[in-house]
């Protein structure tokens, strides 16, 4: 089950490996959820976490797809998943803006 403050995160990119935050700010529905974009913080080299509360965007409503993998959302464009984050650091090779 989704709850409120829940985190998700996508890892894409070509030729260097980017990662997006999303932080669940509104359960609207039993299949429908509201996210919004968040900061991610270097923490290494190649690590970044999610910055909760540190709002980059605007909310966006999404639609949950479970599997037998885990849960996923569509990220911002229709072809990027994001999956529910699990508190680990995850590896980036992009910089972060700011940071």
């Amino acid at each position: 089950m989704i709850k409120l403050g829940d985190i998700f995160k996508s890892s894409w990119g070509y030729d260097q490996t980017n990662v997006d935050f999303y932080q669940v700010t509104r359960v609207i529905s039993e299949k429908t959820i509201e996210v919004t974009p968040i900061e991610g913080k270097r923490i290494e080299d190649e690590k970044v976490i999610p910055m909760i509360g540190e709002f980059t965007g605007e909310p966006m409503r999404r639609r949950p797809r479970f599997s037998q993998y885990g849960i996923y959302i569509n990220g911002e464009c229709s072809f990027m998943s994001a999956s529910l984050w699990d508190g680990q650091p995850c590896y980036v090779t992009h910089p972060l803006m700011g940071h």
